[in-house]
């Protein structure tokens, strides 16, 4: 997280400082941007972008990846969507309230496909701390 007043990024800080400190200063230029704001996903499409403004004449330094900021022009365009799920995979989300069970049958759901057929399963949750009543994400994967 860039503190105000702070010149970047704290990665992107102790990369310059090493660049800067090292027998490659002037040799290396450092490009550093935002990504994942509002809690929104980095995804392949966003990476793509970032390399892509490597590739320009004048790249952005301290751009943003994911978001349209139309305020100070620093977003990146993404140009296609990448999807790297394989046809045969099935992906679910299912939210909830916190206590309404949601979280705790989704994990259920894993362990029995997971342990009772030939497919492999994956699951990633997301809740808030305060628990009762706030969203809950359950992420879902199945793939043979």
């Amino acid at each position: 997280t860039k503190e105000p007043g702070s010149l970047g990024e704290p990665l992107y800080l102790d990369v310059s400082t090493a660049i800067q400190s090292s027998e490659r200063r002037g040799l290396v230029h450092v490009f550093g941007g935002r990504y994942g704001l509002a809690s929104k996903d980095f995804n392949p499409t966003h990476a793509l972008a970032a390399f892509e403004n490597l590739q320009n004449p004048q790249p952005k330094n301290h751009f943003t990846v994911g978001i349209l900021d139309d305020i100070t022009g620093t977003s990146l365009p993404v140009s296609l969507c990448i999807d790297l799920i394989a046809k045969d995979v099935t992906q679910c989300i299912l939210w909830g309230k916190g206590q309404d069970g949601t979280v705790g049958s989704a994990k259920h759901i894993i362990q029995i496909l997971g342990e009772h057929t030939s497919l492999f399963a994956q699951g990633y949750f997301s809740y808030d701390a305060h628990k009762a009543g706030a969203v809950t994400t359950s992420h879902l994967r199945f793939d043979p």
